[in-house]
């Protein structure tokens, strides 16, 4: 437990921008280590919505135009494994594809584990991002990274992102990457010809502001 909390609080203290202090905790976190939410296929209120919205309802489909052909170096990357389903997804309409990342109503989601603190130790120091980004992707059998050499800052921190949105794929924190980074959101219509819409965020509700001294009323 005390482990989920300093990789709770290095992954805070990324947020805040204290690279330091996010660098610190996440060095801490020892190999192998992950702490799941666990689910459960005795009651349908335990059971893992991800994939019963995806696999069995068919309410939500993985994005083949950004998960359906993702290398690593020139080889399938196995982190990221999505799958045509052959048939239309809940509107009728749309060509549904499975995430294979969750194979049964009763897998478990990570909470924490060593693959995002070593996401944050890269995050926290572009520079030594291969180093970090080698050893997660060495650890689950993937080709090193491969750079140029003439990479900037700004760059390397573009590769840790992608790595974060591929190795962190369906585990909650891909919207508050793009909110961190300012990264850009879908513009204009998708397939259906329907509008995106210009809400990023969901509001707090009363209950949690009340109860946070911190947040303004």
């Amino acid at each position: 437990l005390a482990l989920l909390a300093q990789a709770g609080r290095a992954r805070a203290r990324l947020d805040l921008g204290d690279a330091a202090g996010a660098y610190a905790d996440a060095a801490e976190i020892p190999e192998g280590f992950v702490w799941n939410a666990e689910y459960s296929t005795i009651d349908g209120v335990r059971e893992n919505r991800v994939f019963n919205l995806n696999v069995p309802n068919r309410y939500v489909s993985a994005n083949p135009d950004e998960y359906g052909t993702l290398l690593v170096e020139g080889q399938p990357d196995t982190r990221v494994v999505v799958e045509n389903s052959g048939q239309a997804g809940h509107d009728g309409a749309t060509v549904h594809w499975y995430q294979r990342k969750y194979t049964s109503a009763g897998s478990p989601i990570p909470m924490a584990s060593w693959a995002e603190a070593k996401l944050v130790m890269a995050e926290a120091r572009p520079s030594e991002a291969k180093m970090h980004i080698d050893e997660l992707r060495g650890a689950q059998g993937l080709p090193a990274l491969v750079l140029t050499g003439a990479e900037t800052e700004a760059d390397l921190l573009a590769i840790v992102l992608e790595e974060r949105r591929r190795q962190l794929w369906l585990e909650g924190h891909r919207l508050n990457d793009m909110l961190r980074h300012g990264l850009a959101f879908p513009q204009g219509v998708n397939h259906k010809g329907q509008s995106y819409g210009p809400i990023t965020c969901m509001p707090l509700p009363e209950q949690e502001k009340r109860a946070n001294p911190n947040i303004p009323s």
